[in-house]
């Protein structure tokens, strides 16, 4: 039987200095009629998003974020920031990119515990209740584009508003639910040559293994099961590109199939070609 306790898994996730007066260095509203790729970047600045319409996979390090509309996602300055699959068509977003203040730390969760100066901030914050943050995004972007003699100070101002909602976000109830399922993203980002079964990391995090399927179509609107196919043929993608003279039977160990030609349906299913013909597009 597996021994929960010996797994140990750091969640990794953003605290932030109230304190500190922010400075904006862009602040936009953005449409992407045919959908785009999020930036592969690692910027000195935080990047926030509101997703206003339409839906985007966005990557920090290892972990993936599926976004919907009236969601936020807080990505932290310092890390690897990308996405490996468009978002959808005529998707619209909002964004700011802000300063890094020295007392910002993106840092395991246990760690915070030990510092009440600094807020939590979860990396994804479902906002459709709160209206607030979308009203504060759109008028830090109009002040910012505005001209006013007073832009800077009315933008900080705003945005230390905008920190404190979102926070708010996180104490109404999301937080908890929220880092379950980023503690199961972790722990399958962290095993790429494991299948885990609902049970299996259910069993993990001392939840039942109903609440965690449930929770986690409810946010991710696939079950554990289609999100860990989807992500190891993109994974595969990524192998077969990087590694041509990678053996097929190699691959599928890699990334948990059984072997090569239950992975070669499974990729062929997805993508409509084999991985050889995959392969050979990209010579």
């Amino acid at each position: 039987m597996y021994n929960v306790e010996k797994e140990v898994v750091i969640i990794l996730l953003g605290c932030y200095n109230f304190d500190a007066k922010r400075k904006i260095s862009i602040a936009n509203q953005n449409i992407y009629i045919k959908g785009a790729l999020h930036p592969d970047r690692i910027m000195p600045e935080h990047d926030l998003v509101y997703i206003i319409e339409g839906s985007w996979e966005i990557y920090q390090n290892e972990t993936a974020y599926t976004l919907q509309a009236d969601d936020v996602i807080f990505l932290h300055s310092g890390q690897h920031h990308y996405g490996l699959r468009p978002c959808d068509p005529n998707t619209k977003t909002m964004f700011i990119h802000v300063n890094n203040d020295i007392e910002d730390c993106f840092m395991p969760l246990d760690a915070y515990k030990k510092n009440s100066s600094q807020f939590i901030i979860h990396t994804i914050i479902h906002c459709q209740n709160n209206y607030t943050v979308k009203r504060l995004f759109q008028e830090i972007i109009s002040v910012f584009w505005s001209g006013l003699s007073a832009r800077e100070s009315k933008v900080s101002a705003l945005f230390q508003l905008l920190l404190c909602e979102l926070h708010e976000c996180i104490n109404d109830g999301n937080f908890s639910e929220l880092d379950m399922l980023e503690k199961v993203i972790q722990i399958i980002h962290l095993n790429p040559q494991l299948f885990f079964t609902s049970k299996e990391l259910a069993d993990k995090l001392y939840i039942s293994e109903r609440t965690l399927r449930n929770k986690f179509v409810k946010l991710y609107n696939q079950t554990l099961y289609q999100y860990q196919v989807h992500t190891k043929l993109q994974k595969a993608c990524l192998l077969l590109q990087d590694y041509p003279k990678m053996k097929l039977r190699e691959i599928a160990a890699n990334l948990g199939f059984y072997d090569e030609f239950h992975f070669s349906k499974a990729f062929k299913k997805k993508y409509g070609l084999s991985p050889t013909e995959f392969k050979e597009l990209r010579v």
